[in-house]
């Protein structure tokens, strides 16, 4: 009775951490835009230029009823991965230069909300696994489904070829959400971030099946697992897309914990079986498994990853070596990662890392991969302190200088460094134009 009682409680305050609503305002301006500071809107192109945001997702939710010609997905499992383009709006007919007048503001003289006008679906895969027969040779996978297979990822390709033609930055920025979230949640933030970025590069969403309950935290658990094989299966689509020249991940909670799983196991294949002929690494420092996918930035912001599954993963294991860099961003008061600690008695989630697990052959590790960063949250994370990597204007301000201008700390983005590792780094509120306490 007491373990379902801890259980109750942490299901609660981590569904009040996570949930999102289907509508809400557009996220805090980054302190990065405020008075005379960077404005993002000088150079975006003129087909942008609207309250309007079209984001590419991709999702194996199952699609539910269809109104007014726009599909709705929920929180069951699909065994198909399917995409589209779903269409947010910016405010109720706002202009473009009352946007980005209020984009620039703390305080805003009009009501920014975002909701959906129309998600349209626009290919779907084959149902996974495929069917297989057995040969002299070993089990082989229908012809037929591979080669549909093939054509739906030839189609997500030319989307992203069509979408890349209207931007001079020929990159992808995918959001994977995490536990409690809704279709509507993950397109929003997916909204938000490209929004301040610039409107550069293309705006991916990767929805996988959360529920929105309260005791939704078992069925999301298993549902993030589901996904790791949809997920993959989704980076190797695109990273096929000619035209794409970087892929970078934003991973929220417990959708880390999919992007880990699933770039350690796209790593462990891409070491069993090197394909002759294929992608060479430019440089000695390259990676052949950065060549082959195509991953810039991964970031993974409020972890939901125990300590010691996550140095196994990210040292041991080293499941980004497909990555350029690495950036964790974790928060002390993430009240949600403190729950998790708790109902799972682990000795820390890797989402409120701190500097006491820095052991000295741990730090030498660290600095020979010399890919990997720390970033603590030392700013006003809200009631439970779970969103602050949007919700924070200091900590959104440090992620559009990482993934827009790919700045490294200390070199364009003014973080203060601590002594124990030259790869943990701290952020105050007033960030980008104070330091750290």
């Amino acid at each position: 009775m007491r373990r379902q009682s801890k259980l109750a409680v942490c299901i609660l305050m981590l569904s009040c951490a996570a949930a999102g609503c289907n509508d809400r305002p557009l996220m805090p301006t980054p302190n990065l835009y405020l008075g005379a500071g960077d404005n993002p809107f000088n150079d975006v192109p003129q087909e942008f230029r609207n309250n309007l945001v079209d984001v590419l997702y991709v999702t194996d939710r199952e699609s539910s009823d269809t109104t007014n010609g726009s599909v709705k997905y929920d929180h069951h499992r699909s065994t198909s991965l399917a995409f589209g383009s779903c269409i947010v709006e910016i405010g109720d007919n706002v202009s473009w230069s009352v946007l980005v007048e209020n984009s620039r503001k703390s305080r805003r003289s009009v009501s920014l909300s975002l909701k959906t006008k129309k998600t349209t679906e626009r290919g779907r895969f084959p149902a996974t696994p495929l069917t297989v027969r057995a040969t002299s040779e070993g089990l082989v996978e229908n012809p037929e489904e591979v080669r549909q297979q093939n054509l739906v990822a030839s189609k997500l390709q030319d989307d992203i070829t069509e979408r890349l033609k209207k931007t001079q930055c020929k990159e992808a920025f995918v959001y994977l959400h995490g536990f409690n979230n809704t279709f509507e949640d993950t397109v929003f933030v997916a909204a938000d971030l490209w929004h301040f970025m610039g409107r550069r590069g293309v705006p991916i969403v990767y929805s996988w099946p959360s529920k929105r309950s309260l005791f939704g935290y078992g069925y999301d658990r298993e549902s993030s697992e589901f996904t790791v094989f949809h997920f993959k299966q989704f980076l190797r689509s695109i990273a096929g897309c000619k035209d794409l020249k970087k892929i970078h991940v934003l991973a929220h909670s417990r959708g880390t914990d999919v992007a880990a799983s699933a770039f350690r196991e796209l790593v462990i294949a891409a070491n069993a079986s090197p394909k002759p002929g294929g992608p060479k690494p430019d440089s000695p420092g390259q990676s052949a498994h950065r060549v082959l996918h195509k991953i810039g930035n991964v970031v993974l912001a409020a972890a939901d990853i125990d300590m010691e599954v996550a140095s196994q993963r990210l040292v041991a294991e080293m499941a980004f070596m497909s990555a350029e860099r690495v950036t964790i961003y974790l928060s002390h008061d993430d009240k949600a990662m403190n729950f998790a600690v708790w109902l799972f008695e682990s000795i820390g989630r890797l989402g409120e890392l701190s500097l006491r697990f820095f052991s000295p052959g741990l730090v030498d590790t660290l600095e020979t991969i010399d890919r990997i960063d720390f970033i603590d949250a030392r700013v006003n994370t809200g009631f439970l302190g779970h969103t602050y990597f949007y919700s924070s204007p200091a900590v959104s301000s440090d992620l559009i200088l990482l993934l827009r201008d790919n700045l490294e700390p200390g070199n364009g983005r003014p973080l203060t460094c601590h002594e124990e590792t030259s790869q943990y780094w701290s952020i105050g509120k007033d960030y980008p134009y104070t330091q750290a306490e």
